[in-house]
């Protein structure tokens, strides 16, 4: 994202964590969270929702995940756009 205005990043990050809060409580799951990252800096870690819902725990930026299988796309589509760069 080199060459977009950090204040731009700020804004939009803003946003996107306002229409991910909306959407979580909309679409009733029951936790979610995010990161959005500019250059070198991590410019937005939000959570919504719920970490136990029968505790009633609310979901953290702290909160650890289990991605399992879910790295295996993360990986083949970065491989894929480096074969697409010829690196």
């Amino acid at each position: 994202m080199t060459g977009i205005r950090r204040s731009s990043v700020l804004d939009a990050a803003r946003t996107f964590d306002a229409w991910l809060a909306f959407h979580q409580r909309l679409d009733r799951v029951p936790g979610v969270q995010a990161a959005v990252l500019h250059e070198e800096d991590v410019v937005l870690s939000t959570a919504h929702g719920w970490a136990d819902l029968e505790a009633t725990t609310p979901l953290t930026a702290s909160h650890l995940f289990r991605i399992a299988s879910h790295s295996k796309t993360f990986t083949a589509t970065a491989v894929v756009k480096l074969a697409a760069t010829g690196a």
